[in-house]
């Protein structure tokens, strides 16, 4: 099942009796809270970890949808998400060139 795009639930339909069966929601809130606190406790801004959360981990949303949900525009979840993966592209570096010494 999906909403604007996105998968929010994965479940099996019984045509028989009429019931979904083995419902799973997609999204795992304490997972992704999980992930923004580690991403904070980094250094990422706020808005930096949830937009590369839910845009580029997650996959929940498109950029745009995301937007669209917050309020803003496109451009400013990119603002957001572009640092957040030079950071995390940076953290990369340092763990393996710490473990190759």
């Amino acid at each position: 099942m999906e909403q604007n795009g996105a998968v929010q639930m994965f479940a099996s339909y019984d045509r028989e009796q009429h019931r979904f069966q083995d419902v799973e929601l997609a999204w795992e809130e304490q997972e992704f809270l999980e992930r923004i606190a580690e991403l904070v406790a980094g250094d990422c801004s706020l808005h930096e970890a949830v937009d590369w959360t839910v845009v580029e981990e997650a996959e929940r949303y498109t950029g745009a949808q995301w937007a669209d949900i917050r309020g803003v525009t496109a451009d400013a979840v990119r603002s957001n998400v572009n640092p957040a993966r030079e950071k995390l592209l940076a953290e990369e570096d340092r763990e393996s060139s710490g473990g190759a010494l």
